[in-house]
């Protein structure tokens, strides 16, 4: 963490308006994740694991609605913890692209 807060120190006054416009978003995005991810556990807790929709479509449509929920669920949390771990390169943080195209297969 030392060499990049070196590194950040020796910056321009414009690039570190910018790594930290960048830091901020990224910020942004990782808690957006995480409260994307709440929501999906809750999909899974309240619809697919309970009764709650019996009566109101089959349990077929359910079924398709809901097939793949829990493995979208472990890639967000895959995702998540990567980017947590981007978080250890602070303040110039790299690599962002990378776990995006790990979770797409592309790595």
């Amino acid at each position: 963490m030392r060499k990049a807060l070196a590194s950040y120190r020796n910056q321009t006054p414009e690039n570190r308006t910018a790594i930290a416009e960048f830091n901020r978003r990224f910020f942004d995005l990782v808690s957006k994740e995480s409260a994307y991810i709440v929501g999906l556990q809750l999909a899974v807790q309240e619809y697919l694991r309970t009764a709650v929709l019996e009566g109101i479509i089959s349990d077929k449509d359910r079924e398709l609605v809901f097939c793949n929920i829990e493995r979208v669920v472990a890639a967000h949390k895959k995702g998540q913890q990567m980017l947590e771990a981007l978080l250890n390169k602070w303040p110039i943080i790299t690599g962002v692209g990378q776990v995006r195209s790990s979770l797409n297969g592309r790595d």
